[in-house]
């Protein structure tokens, strides 16, 4: 969501775009709700996204956390 494309996040994460969108939409599969708005000028978290985003973020922070302490 912060690069405002699938593309750009997936460089981002040194994923491919068709990587990133299938875990994206694994996630939402499980979560039984779909979290982003796609259009034709990129991504953007809907309702749903925005409620996730902060909890998506901590994990994020507390997986790097880890990795830091593990080095």
């Amino acid at each position: 969501v912060e690069h405002g494309n699938l593309a750009g996040a997936a460089a981002h994460l040194h994923l491919s775009t068709s990587s990133l969108s299938r875990v994206i939409r694994d996630l939402e599969q499980t979560l039984g709700v779909a979290l982003l708005e796609r259009t034709p000028k990129g991504i953007r978290p809907n309702a749903a996204g925005l409620v996730f985003m902060p909890h998506a973020q901590h994990l994020a922070r507390c997986y790097a956390s880890m990795v830091t302490l593990s080095t």
